[in-house]
């Protein structure tokens, strides 16, 4: 899947990618789109601190999304 959208989120020392994907789409499971937007961590199991990541913007509104990570014209 392509994006064209992203936010950042800056990790925290000892962030996973579940816990960014949980604080950033509220859904510890969304996390495969953010390691595609990141693939130079994808290896990582634990993030260093104060890495700033590509976060997509999901162009699908769910109940499992952040809404402020999801365009205005998609709410």
């Amino acid at each position: 899947m392509i994006f064209t959208q992203y936010t950042t989120y800056t990790t925290k020392e000892g962030d996973r990618w579940d816990m960014v994907a949980n604080a950033t789409y509220s859904d510890p499971y969304g996390y495969a789109p953010i390691v595609q937007a990141n693939p130079q961590y994808r290896l990582l199991r634990d993030l260093p601190g104060a890495i700033a990541l590509r976060v997509p913007v999901l162009t699908e509104p769910s109940d499992s999304v952040d809404p402020d990570l999801v365009p205005p014209w998609r709410r």
